[in-house]
């Protein structure tokens, strides 16, 4: 694979993330909003917020790369 080829690659890998991570955080908080969960509502924020970081720091990390 080319160096141009690459760095395409890791631009289109890097947006997908992080618009992963954007809907994640959507789904997270319409779910918790349209049906209660009570006690297992922490979990599913912290499960939420561990996989938004990944994932925006995983799409962030590539279009560095993208850029370099």
């Amino acid at each position: 694979m080319k160096k141009g080829q690459k760095k395409a690659l890791y631009g289109e890998v890097g947006s997908f993330a992080i618009d992963l991570a954007k809907y994640i955080a959507t789904g997270v908080i319409v779910t918790t909003l349209l049906k209660d969960f009570r006690e297992n509502t922490i979990t599913l924020y912290l499960t939420g917020f561990i996989a938004i970081v990944f994932f925006l720091g995983f799409g962030l990390l590539l279009i560095k790369l993208k850029e370099e």
